[in-house]
């Protein structure tokens, strides 16, 4: 692989030669300035990284929309692509560093159910589900960037919505919950940031006022808002605090159960 390159897919490691051509990527990006994340995506020797690329060949509905070459956890809002591969290598390092089992001790024996986990995720949640069905038909209404933005931003289309799918598989795991439940019950979860649309929010000095005014109580925590404008945060701390929420309002009753 020549080191200028800066496109690749994941779909070419399904080649005989595919661990091969990914670790040349890797190593020619430590001689060539390419973006860490990116080169983090293709050094297989690190085993989180291995693992990430393993999951996402697995997962249909992950190799088609996730973005292996995104320099950043998040991707532009009109991206086709739902999450990066940092996002990805998130879930998979989240699932590493807390799973409940302490006699575990490889990556890949804490995520040996994720795919099967991804599959009833993708199977339950309706902007997930209408995506799954929009990849088979490329001329479909239904686009990534549309759902992402709706309302203000959908939380599951971005980083952080992948750092709180790791926080349910792990609760599934401690829990005993079957994923097919859990995705039933992050189905119900309202993901949109706002009430409104973020074109309906007023200019001037009142639209502070007007965002927090409409957010949705469950993620108002991640909202970072200026003058005329605000971000979503994708923050570590913001994850859990979200979570936390989730757990109280949809699942107390598991952990009851359990």
């Amino acid at each position: 692989m020549r080191c200028g390159a800066t496109r690749s897919t994941l779909r070419s490691s399904s080649r005989p030669t595919g661990n091969h051509s990914h670790q040349d990527f890797a190593d020619c990006g430590r001689a060539k300035s390419i973006a860490k994340s990116i080169i983090a995506g293709f050094d297989i020797r690190d085993a989180r990284n291995n693992r990430t690329r393993q999951l996402v060949e697995k997962v249909p509905f992950l190799r088609d929309y996730v973005d292996a070459t995104a320099n950043n956890v998040n991707l532009s809002a009109k991206s086709r692509m739902i999450w990066s591969l940092s996002a990805v290598r998130g879930f998979v390092g989240h699932c590493d560093d807390f799973h409940p089992d302490e006699s575990l001790a490889h990556v890949t024996d804490k995520t040996t159910d994720t795919e099967k986990f991804f599959d009833e995720i993708v199977k339950h949640l309706p902007q997930l589900k209408a995506l799954d069905a929009a990849r088979h038909e490329r001329s479909s209404e239904v686009s990534t960037g549309i759902l992402r933005e709706r309302r203000g931003g959908d939380i599951i289309l971005r980083g952080i919505g992948m750092s709180i799918l790791a926080r349910a598989y792990l609760y599934c795991i401690e829990h005993h919950v079957i994923f097919s439940h859990m995705a039933k019950k992050l189905a119900a979860v309202d993901w949109h940031v706002l009430k409104i649309e973020r074109s309906a929010l007023p200019q001037g000095e009142k639209y502070r006022d007007a965002v927090y005014g409409n957010a949705n109580p469950l993620w108002a925590n991640a909202l970072v808002v200026g003058e005329d404008h605000y971000r979503i945060s994708s923050s570590f701390e913001v994850a859990d605090a979200s979570w936390a929420k989730i757990v109280d309002e949809h699942l107390a009753n598991e952990a009851a159960a359990a």
